[in-house]
């Protein structure tokens, strides 16, 4: 026979003691074991979140937009004389300074002196820009994740490329749209123009956030090797009333530049929100049925037709909310209560199997409320644009 443990308060208190040590042991085995590394925000705090990253393929192309942007308004609010490198870093070329003409022969002191002013401030110009831009080059260096670094380096002539921020930001851009197109090249494309077409307009998205996206995804696609909006019917409708086998060279490329604006304007178009823009859209459909082509033909005409349309808030469209499905059932019998005037209402409709919603249900339900079954008639309530709360009224 086992001998049984006598349970004395001191071995309680031992015991409790080990459960304790024991849990406390196992909470900090378990909170030590799963470290959460910090998120890589960027190594300028007033840039933070704002980075150059290849961990999402799909966003690759609007976080370099992004970026960039914010990048560019930096420099140009805090660097001194920062707007013609703002303009570089957007425009990914160095803006192009203009040299003051030299004054006549026979100009007055006055004018002489006034073009000594002009060189020496476009001197300064030249030279500011080029000190900003070297110090924009590690400002935009250490906005990029270690990954895209590695990157970078393993490109080649990377070394050459120090201090040039606008070669370093072509760079990135060539990393991470590559980093997108790595894929198998038809599905890289496929995926970009399907990305394209399905992309609509958000219901709290500006008209200048669409646009960023939107010319996002053209870009993905052309750097993918894709074209868009010179398939062969446009070009041809373009070049009338000439042939394509009668037109020139320069009349040719006339047309597919003309066809390519117009498909990615009235792509915008139709991408648009169609809460905000629906009526704009229809009345260029009219339009055009009347003979009036009033369709933009450029991405700028598009973008300008969506910021300057107005539309009266009584017109905009308004999605219809749940509507309630009771449905009432009035009685055509003799009822011994009220003589017939009775109402009741079955717990859910009763159609036959097979039977189209809507129409008349079987003869006979049995009402929920006074378990009587009678000939019933079915009484549709009007549909309203707000759902009641509640069941539906009573049909007296």
């Amino acid at each position: 026979m086992k001998k049984e443990e006598v349970k004395t308060p001191d071995n309680l208190m031992l015991s409790e003691d080990a459960h304790k040590h024991r849990n406390s042991c196992r909470f900090t085995k378990q909170s030590a074991s799963t470290p959460k590394a910090p998120r890589f925000t960027g190594r300028c705090d007033d840039l933070d979140g704002y980075i150059y990253d290849v961990s999402s393929p799909r966003q690759a192309a609007d976080t370099f937009t992004k970026t960039t942007r914010e990048v560019a308004e930096y420099v140009g609010q805090t660097y001194k004389y920062g707007a013609d490198a703002q303009l570089a870093i957007e425009k990914l070329a160095p803006p192009i300074i203009a040299e003051p003409d030299d004054p006549e022969e026979n100009a007055s002191g006055t004018i002489n002196r006034i073009w000594e002013k002009d060189v020496n401030k476009y001197v300064k110009r030249k030279n500011m820009l080029s000190e900003n831009l070297k110090t924009a080059y590690s400002l935009v260096y250490g906005q990029c994740t270690d990954a895209l670094q590695a990157k970078l380096e393993a490109q080649p002539g990377h070394s050459a490329e120090a201090s040039d921020v606008i070669a370093l930001l072509k760079s990135i851009k060539t990393v991470m749209f590559s980093f997108q197109a790595q894929k198998y090249a038809p599905r890289a494309l496929c995926e970009a123009k399907r990305r394209f077409y399905s992309m609509r307009q958000g219901k709290d998205s500006t008209c200048q956030q669409y646009l960023e996206t939107y010319q996002n995804c053209i870009d993905v696609i052309t750097f993918c090797g894709g074209k868009i909006g010179t398939d062969n019917g446009l070009v041809d409708n373009a070049l009338r009333p000439l042939m394509r086998g009668n037109a020139t060279a320069a009349q040719l490329a006339a047309a597919n530049n003309f066809s390519k604006n117009a498909y990615i304007a009235v792509g915008f178009i139709l991408g648009a929100d169609p809460a905000r823009y629906g009526k704009l859209l229809e009345d260029l459909e009219n339009d055009h049925t009347q003979k009036q082509d009033r369709f933009p033909k450029t991405l700028d005409e598009a973008y300008s037709l969506l910021v300057h349309w107005k539309q009266n808030p009584r017109n905009m469209a308004r999605g219809l909310g749940s509507s309630n499905d009771g449905v009432s059932f009035t009685n055509v019998g003799e009822d011994d209560d009220d003589g017939g005037a009775k109402s009741h209402r079955t717990s859910k409709p009763a159609w036959k199997k097979g039977q189209a919603r809507g129409t008349t249900p079987l003869e006979f339900i049995r009402c929920f409320r006074c378990e009587k079954k009678t000939t019933t008639q079915m009484s549709v309530p009007t549909p309203t644009l707000r759902p009641q709360p509640g069941r539906p009224k009573r049909v007296e």
